[in-house]
């Protein structure tokens, strides 16, 4: 019986090793191939993974998590969370400071707070999954289902191409860390996001620049205008429920 229990959990933990090895990569050179084709031709992959060649390559969405569990814990650890929802607070509080609000009888203490569980929720990784993936997959197919792509294979370009600019513009965390310089962290972020999708878009759809520039600036204020709505209505949430 000792024997036979043994070998069981010999078979576990043969099973367990396979599953991580095919998760992250190691086999086969996986993961540097993913970084190394994301890097230089990720058109080429994410045609070839749509195609059915899924073994060379990681999946799309562990990629995707991969990457975004990193730059989760790099803005943990690096202060840059804290500084955000420090940067946060003191909005509300000069907004609190306005006359005009203060004439509405809120608790300006529980509104910024209210503000500041929202923001953390969206940055960890519960929220992405929860709010910003969905509406990532949402917009990439309907911006770009014409170019004979299905949602899947829109998926599949989304999740890859802004895993990969996550991960170009994680040295920006960095940067950051040293020099406080926010408007310049946010600029270079942005700036390296929008080029690389660009770029990727441009070979996977097969458009031409000027066509991938304008289909990521619409996309790009389609989205932030729904963000930007997202704030009004949590205040008036806050305001509804404090008063």
């Amino acid at each position: 019986r000792t024997l036979r229990l043994m070998e069981e959990k010999q078979k576990k933990a043969s099973g367990l090793e396979e599953v991580t090895k095919e998760l992250v990569g190691w086999e086969d050179n996986k993961l540097f191939r993913t970084l190394h084709y994301l890097t230089t031709r990720p058109g080429q992959l994410i045609k070839e993974y749509c195609r059915g060649e899924k073994s060379k390559y990681l999946p799309p969405v562990v990629y995707f998590f991969g990457v975004t569990a990193l730059e989760s814990y790099l803005v943990s650890v690096s202060g840059f969370l804290d500084f955000m929802l420090k940067k946060n607070q003191e909005d509300w509080l000069k907004m609190a400071s306005d006359p005009a609000f203060a004439k509405l009888g809120v608790n300006a203490s529980s509104v910024i707070e209210n503000q500041s569980t929202v923001l953390s929720f969206m940055m960890n990784q519960t929220g992405q999954k929860l709010i910003l993936i969905p509406i990532l997959l949402l917009f990439a197919w309907l911006f770009y289902k014409k170019y004979n792509r299905s949602f899947k294979e829109n998926s599949w370009f989304a999740l890859y191409t802004t895993g990969h600019a996550t991960l170009l513009t994680i040295p920006f965390i960095l940067y950051w860390y040293f020099t406080r310089d926010f408007a310049l962290y946010a600029i270079l972020n942005l700036l390296v996001a929008s080029v690389y999708w660009v770029w990727a878009s441009k070979q996977f759809y097969l458009l031409t620049i000027g066509k991938a520039i304008l289909l990521r600036v619409l996309m790009l204020t389609v989205v932030m205008l729904i963000m930007a709505s997202v704030q009004p209505i949590i205040l008036l949430i806050s305001i509804m429920s404090n008063r």
